[in-house]
């Protein structure tokens, strides 16, 4: 399975993995991915995330008290992330 290398989160030991840059300069800056490629190979499980770091912190960074502010439940921000789905209902 060929991953994009922000998105592998862990592999059983059984699992064998090769990290290689992607060629091309056309598909670095075009092709939505990152820098490099892993790919695994083997039997065995595999853990990939469908967000990389980057794209979930984007993601949850509206729901994030700005500095000085306070988000008004004692939930941070799963509290937050409640609020706002309840009140969208």
């Amino acid at each position: 399975m060929k991953v994009d290398t922000g998105s592998v989160v862990g592999w059983d030991g059984t699992v064998d993995y090769d990290i290689q840059k992607v060629p091309g300069i056309k598909t670095m800056f075009f092709g939505g991915e990152g820098l490099f490629m892993t790919t695994l190979t083997g039997p065995g499980k595999i853990i990939i995330q469908s967000m990389t770091l980057h794209n979930l912190a984007s993601a949850l960074a509206p729901f994030m008290p700005q500095r000085g502010e306070s988000s008004g439940t004692a939930g941070g921000v799963v509290g937050g992330l409640l609020d706002s789905a309840l009140r969208s209902r």
